[in-house]
């Protein structure tokens, strides 16, 4: 292809057009583009649903649970870190209608407003900081169910901690990035069980590494 002078001509004289006919080629392509990374996304998203459908159960009842989180959560809302009232939720931390099981490594116990608020959204990554903290506390104790997170997460916190952040990948893979960060006013480094939570987890790192 040879390229004459009338070419700028023909540019300066319909540059409006030509600015507009660029823009809609371009357009087709970014639109070709995000089709192919939404169907990408898509199948990224089913195949993560199986692979929970295959290893889920239907609901269980989960009041039984209210007593031991609230010594392993010290009697505050997961979510806004105030003291809980009568009208204790037991909540899946990462949404049920995703990973289809009632495992107590995965639950919390908030308000009814902080849990109606969070609903089936993916939580701020924090929150599953929070979670893993929790859980070692639980790891700490002599509880049955010390055993059962064990054998679901792993062995050692670090092994546990790396399923529990596997586990978060695979549903923000199927939600999609919009968090939700905590009721209004929350901030994690004004909540003292937060980083009660978070200096043991990081000594419990330590440990492991000596």
């Amino acid at each position: 292809m040879t390229l004459h002078d009338n070419l700028l001509v023909i540019a300066k004289s319909l540059s409006s057009e030509l600015d507009a006919e660029i823009s809609a080629r371009w357009n087709l392509l970014e639109g070709a583009f995000s089709i192919n990374q939404a169907q990408d996304r898509y199948i990224l998203a089913n195949d993560l649903r199986e692979i929970y459908l295959q290893t889920g159960y239907e609901r269980t009842p989960l009041a039984h649970n209210i007593p031991f989180l609230q010594g392993y959560q010290g009697n505050v809302c997961f979510y806004c870190g105030e003291t809980l009232d009568s009208n204790i939720h037991v909540d899946h931390l990462l949404p049920r209608q995703v990973v289809y099981h009632d495992d107590v490594w995965n639950l919390v116990l908030s308000h009814a407003e902080c849990n109606i608020q969070k609903s089936d959204k993916l939580v701020g990554p924090h929150f599953v900081e929070k979670l893993i903290a929790r859980n070692e506390n639980i790891m700490g104790s002599n509880h049955p169910w010390k055993r059962k997170i064990e054998f679901q997460l792993g062995k050692t916190p670090i092994q546990r901690g790396q399923s529990l952040q596997t586990h978060y990948t695979r549903v923000r893979a199927i939600l999609g990035d919009d968090f939700w960060g905590g009721t209004q006013g929350y901030n994690p480094s004004s909540d003292p069980f937060y980083r009660r939570l978070i200096t043991l987890l990081n000594n419990n790192r330590k440990n492991v590494f000596r």
